[in-house]
């Protein structure tokens, strides 16, 4: 209310102050400038001789009819010689009075002081209604989420645990499965050297005793009608017949079946609107046991090659074609980024116990980035080209790399020791 009771004009556009450039408390309006004036240039407004005589009133609604947007009016970008004036309803446009006569006539018109009031007020109705009741209801909607979240905590707890065990319990049993296989393996290759040998031995003596029938053959004597040879069969009968059982390796489908039998399987379905959350149909879950909710999304201008998640609600996108990579929290912002210089592409990504980055990059190296954003290379694995990364128990790294499409290798290396096994 200003000081001679009069309403002033609405401020919720945030109209500034045409001296100080401020926004608040802009309640008055000099005649002679023509401009607004908050609260505080009104009071020394006057004091310049320049603007001693002006006239300063009240902002309302009546004053900025005469002397508001009509004095601050556009030209007409049809005709420039004339001010915009008027604005035609039905074409939804502000036009001057010659776009009146030659292309709006019978048009509903209405004076752009009109149309400017009009529309202030339409978007006073939305700020209103965004205050009245979207945003406590989107404050409702992030409390409850939080309190969910809280609820939930327990179960995803428990659901992890049960995870990392049977992690632990299936590659024991792999471990297990695997060392009897090499340990049998191994047996038979032995069984194999030790029958090649005994084959060799024999067949020596059946080359010592061919030669010994020719010679006597030769001969061409009695000794011939006395000598009896041991008969063929008997070499045959002591050529060893048992054979070694090489085992079959086909884990893949046996695996598949114990971790159905465990956890069941994983299938996305369509979210229910009547429900809160999308159900998970297995066997041995209880679906309210985890629950998957959209937290936020935002759109990026660049593809993204690949994201790992940080902790703290946070996750690094890497992008196509882009040596940096960035940090984003949960709504959307950057929180951090690091470039890595002529990587030209970070393919993948993963952060160790420690805080720290292995980096995956387009010019055939692995990199180590430190948690203060330092950049080092760990590994040249020219000529292949590395792609996917992750880490070992023990914190070896596990590079999935290529040779430009010919070949695929999957290689461990030990920070540590510096030590490859492919």
């Amino acid at each position: 209310m200003s000081d001679n009771g009069a309403t002033p004009f609405p401020t919720q556009l945030a109209v500034s102050c045409g001296f100080c450039c401020g926004t608040s408390d802009v309640n008055w309006f000099c005649k002679s400038c023509p401009g607004s004036l908050c609260n505080t240039c009104k009071m020394s407004h006057p004091s310049y001789p320049v603007f001693k005589n002006h006239i300063v009133v009240p902002r309302t609604n009546d004053v900025m009819r005469l002397y508001g947007p009509s004095k601050i009016a556009e030209q007409c970008r049809l005709h420039p010689a004339k001010e915009i004036s008027t604005y035609c309803k039905d074409c939804q446009v502000p036009c001057c009075a010659t776009c009146q006569v030659q292309k709006h006539q019978k048009h509903h018109i209405s004076t752009i002081e009109d149309a400017y009031l009009s529309a202030e007020n339409r978007l006073n109705d939305n700020v209103k209604e965004l205050e009245k009741d979207v945003l406590p209801t989107i404050d409702q909607m992030a409390d409850n989420t939080e309190k969910e979240r809280s609820e939930k905590r327990v179960h995803i707890d428990r659901v992890r645990e049960e995870v990392n065990t049977f992690r632990k319990e299936l590659k024991e049993a792999v471990d297990e499965s695997c060392d009897y296989l090499v340990e049998k393996l191994e047996h038979d290759e032995t069984e194999l050297d030790n029958l090649i040998t005994k084959l060799n031995v024999q067949k020596g003596k059946i080359h010592e005793l061919i030669k010994e029938v020719n010679e006597i053959i030769q001969k061409g004597d009695l000794s011939m009608i006395k000598y009896s040879p041991p008969s063929p069969s008997t070499f045959i009968l002591e050529v060893p017949t048992p054979r070694p059982t090489i085992p079959v390796f086909s884990p893949g489908r046996d695996i598949l079946t114990i971790i159905k039998e465990r956890i069941g399987t994983v299938e996305w379905t369509e979210i229910n609107p009547e429900s809160k959350h999308a159900p998970i149909p297995t066997e041995k879950f209880d679906p309210s046991m985890i629950n998957i909710n959209k937290v936020t999304s935002f759109n990026s201008q660049i593809p993204v090659l690949s994201i790992t998640t940080a902790g703290n609600n946070t996750a690094w996108v890497m992008y196509c074609n882009c040596d940096t990579m960035y940090l984003y929290d949960s709504s959307g912002k950057v929180v951090r980024s690091i470039t890595v210089k002529g990587s030209d592409d970070i393919n993948g990504m993963v952060i160790t116990r420690s805080g720290e980055m292995i980096v995956t990059c387009w010019d055939d190296k692995v990199r180590r980035i430190s948690v203060s954003g330092e950049v080092s290379t760990l590994i040249d694995t020219s000529p292949f080209r590395p792609y996917g990364v992750c880490l070992t128990d023990s914190e070896d790294v596990v590079v999935c790399m290529s040779d430009h499409g010919k070949k695929n290798h999957i290689a461990v290396y030990s920070p540590d020791t510096g030590k490859k096994d492919t």
